[in-house]
Formats: C-alpha cells, sequence, structure tokens
C-alpha cells in the first residue's frame, strides 16, 4: 500500500516536466517523470532512517492550519506540488503553489512546515528536476 503520493506540477515556465510519486510503507519508491516528449518512470528504495526521518517530520506538519495559510494567498501561474499521507491515524494532504505563497511574503509556521516536508521527501526521489527550479532539483 501507498505512504505517500507526491506530485510537482510546474508554473508558467519554459520546461513543463513534472511528476509524481509514490512511496509505500517499507520505503519502495515509484516516481513518473512526464516531459512534452515522453514519459519515464524511475524506482528507488528508501533506506529505513530516511523513512524515519520523513515520518518525524510529519509529526511536526498541521496540514489543516498549512492548508488555511495557502488558502489565504491567491496565486496563478506557480509551480504546484501536492503531498498525501495514507496513515491509520487519518489521511492527509496539501496541494497548491506553496513557493509562490513562499515568495509573497508568507511567514505562516504552518506553511514553512509542510515546506520543509516537502523538500525533504522531494530530495528523496531519484529524479530531481532541474537545479533552477523549486521541485526539489538539485
Amino acid at each position: 500500500m501507498n505512504w505517500l503520493r507526491l506530485q510537482y506540477t510546474p508554473g508558467f515556465v519554459e520546461d513543463l516536466t513534472s511528476w509524481e510519486a509514490t512511496v509505500s510503507g517499507d520505503g519502495v519508491v515509484v516516481q513518473k517523470v512526464s516531459s512534452s516528449n515522453d514519459m519515464v518512470e524511475h524506482r528507488a528504495q528508501l533506506p529505513p532512517g530516511k523513512i524515519e526521518a520523513v515520518k518525524k517530520r510529519l509529526l511536526a506538519v498541521d496540514f489543516d492550519a498549512a492548508k488555511r495559510a495557502l488558502a489565504a494567498v491567491a496565486i496563478t501561474d506557480c509551480d504546484e506540488v501536492a503531498l498525501s499521507v495514507h496513515d491509520p491515524g487519518g489521511d492527509k494532504n496539501l496541494d497548491g503553489p506553496i513557493y509562490g505563497a513562499r515568495e509573497l511574503g508568507s511567514k505562516d509556521d504552518a506553511l514553512e512546515r509542510f515546506i520543509g516536508l516537502w523538500e525533504l521527501v522531494a530530495s528523496l526521489m531519484p529524479w530531481r528536476g532541474a537545479p533552477d527550479r523549486p521541485d526539489g532539483g538539485e
């Protein structure tokens, strides 16, 4: 069963490469990267220490508060991310232009904690994108 689901969609940019990924409870990552020409699937296995780091970071995120902070900012044409967590304690999800909110000056703690979670999980993906984009790229 998938524990995490991530999705990155670019905003108004020249490179329209997007990706989505799932992470199972035992750390199996399946990531599908789509560009204008093709779709490539990448797979990886996360070590137990990385899974624990994500679980710890998840505990610090108030998804409802982050959603409220994001809803308070009107943004269009920005990169969008989505993160869903399937958890026995209840499913959680958030999607939206998190980096656009930050660029417009949002300093909301809940949103910053979510961005930290997103950046951690995105950094564990097998394909991390272009270095000049905030989609987990390095």
